[in-house]
């Protein structure tokens, strides 16, 4: 392939992956962490909706609403949603969610409207990447690259769609990485504020931009000539830690308690496939997960553990063949994260290293290792060996283009978890004429469930079995054509198939009553 049809494809696929980013939007069912982000933004605490909300009475979608989007009338401001993140998660710092709350205020409540954030956020993160890789080489193909194979990553492209801090990380982690650049590579104080300011950004947006510090600490420790601008780096990152020391105060007088990556791993085995299939999501992703048959799962593994050796390779590579200075900032970038969550994991016996979206900064530096390395094979005199891994890079980012388009045409992804399920329900429950949707589960999943029914839809929401201390039997009205159990517990379910006959419709999740 002519170096020619080499940048036209370069060009497409960055115009593929801004098409991919503003697609479908809305489409893929709102789970249980962007619930999440509907009741922060909105100001309310889950102990508030027990209160106000599950009180065994028929409530509407404009009720539940009122819990998922921001509103005047409800008296709650930018510091309830402060006070909520502190109550509850405070792992999660608040840039992202104040953002969100104006942003929804100020173009409406809309699942579309939330989510567009992250997507304005992962589009800002394609020129930022072009940016980084420009101030690193000097040289346009590498940084076509890197744009276009952040482009097509369906890693990046899956939380551009989500309602969710991650893409905004991504954008300040490469903001950071622009300014350190920019920093050593001058002598103007302007770029060190410019760090520290964005570092700063970047832990309150989340928590494990630390990582990226660390990183870029080990990157300056390793340069070829180290000099005052260690110093300097020190100081601009003790001045972001200043700027972020009211939340660390917040985090010790409220210790996180809800973070995802503390739990307990269900297998040592999980460390290693954690491994591959993270490093192979920044280029392949067909929606794995448990109903894939067999092969999909055996072909999926080995494509990961294929370019996790790649992968490997390149670091080695850039490590041997790009400038001293260039190639400790890639690999740096690429491995230290992994190995700071992987101390802590096996510290605590934790599962941080399986998250993918705990290895944001890794990615960004794997991302630009392999658009060097590809750019060195792409467009420059070909031998048997470089056509060789010429192909290979022109087949990568042809699946991960794949991967993007399979993503966006999907209703049901991986990342959803169980509420991947909520579409048929929906369908289902919008068939019938006057319905009644019954459900003692915790309220985030039947909340989720809420924003695909029809408006006339009703719900009659009742406490969880653990917050029910009386076990009170519903009281179900009469004026309803059609009565479902949405993910009922074995006492809801007990408590009225005596007075009802109960029709299973989906296994484990949804029944229809009807009349003895």
């Amino acid at each position: 392939m002519s170096k020619k049809m080499v940048s036209l494809l370069l060009v497409l696929l960055i115009a593929l992956g801004c098409v991919f980013r503003t697609s479908n939007i809305d489409s893929k069912v709102f789970w249980f962490d962007e619930v999440y982000t509907g009741l922060q933004i909105s100001g309310f605490s889950r102990e508030a909706v027990k209160a106000q909300l599950v009180t065994g009475e028929i409530v509407t979608f404009q009720d539940i609403a009122r819990y998922q989007y921001p509103s005047i009338s409800s008296g709650k401001t930018f510091q309830d949603t402060i006070d909520g993140l502190i109550n509850f998660e405070p792992q999660l710092t608040p840039l992202y969610f104040l953002m969100a709350r104006s942003w929804v205020q100020w173009l409406g409540n809309s699942i579309w409207v939330l989510r567009s954030l992250s997507v304005l956020f992962g589009l800002l993160s394609l020129p930022l990447m072009f940016w980084l890789c420009w101030l690193l080489f000097e040289t346009w193909q590498v940084a076509w690259i890197a744009t276009a194979m952040m482009a097509v990553s369906p890693f990046h492209l899956i939380y551009s769609q989500e309602a969710r801090p991650y893409s905004l990380w991504v954008a300040l982690t490469l903001l950071s990485c622009i300014a350190l650049v920019s920093a050593v590579n001058s002598r103007r104080l302007i770029g060190w504020l410019t760090y520290s300011l964005s570092m700063a950004l970047g832990l309150y947006t989340f928590m494990f931009t630390v990582l990226t510090m660390v990183a870029h600490a080990a990157y300056l420790l390793t340069r070829s000539r180290p000099d005052r601008k260690l110093l300097c780096f020190a100081a601009a990152s003790f001045a972001s830690l200043i700027l972020f020391s009211p939340w660390i105060q917040i985090l010790i007088t409220h210790p996180p308690s809800n973070a995802g990556g503390q739990r307990s791993p269900p297998s040592p085995l999980i460390y290693p496939q954690s491994l591959l299939r993270n490093v192979g999501l920044l280029v392949v992703d067909f929606g794995s997960d448990d109903n894939m048959s067999f092969f999909g799962k055996a072909a999926f593994g080995l494509y990961c553990l294929a370019f996790t050796a790649a992968v490997i390779y390149i670091l080695f590579w850039v490590a041997k063949n790009v400038d001293r200075e260039t190639s400790s900032f890639i690999v740096c970038l690429s491995v230290v994260p992994w190995l700071c969550l992987g101390i802590h994991d096996a510290l605590l016996g934790a599962i941080a290293t399986t998250q993918a979206r705990y290895l944001v900064p890794s990615y960004i530096g794997i991302n630009i290792a392999v658009a060097c390395f590809m750019a060195n094979k792409l467009f420059t005199p070909q031998t048997a060996s470089r056509r060789f891994w010429a192909c290979w890079s022109i087949a990568v980012l042809v699946v991960a283009t794949l991967s993007c388009y399979q993503y966006t045409a999907a209703e049901e992804w991986w990342i959803k978890d169980k509420q991947n399920i909520h579409h048929e329900v929906a369908k289902i429950i919008n068939s019938a004429a006057s319905p009644l949707v019954i459900s003692d589960a915790y309220f985030i999943n039947y909340f989720s469930l809420s924003h695909y029914l029809q408006p006339e839809t009703r719900y009659l929401p009742l406490l969880e079995p653990k917050d029910n201390l009386t076990q009170l039997t519903p009281d179900i009205p009469n004026s309803y054509s059609d009565i479902f159990l949405y993910s009922p517990s074995g006492f809801l379910f007990e408590s009225v198939k005596n007075k009802y006959s109960i029709q299973p419709i989906i296994s484990d999740v949804l029944w229809k009553l009807g009349r003895v």
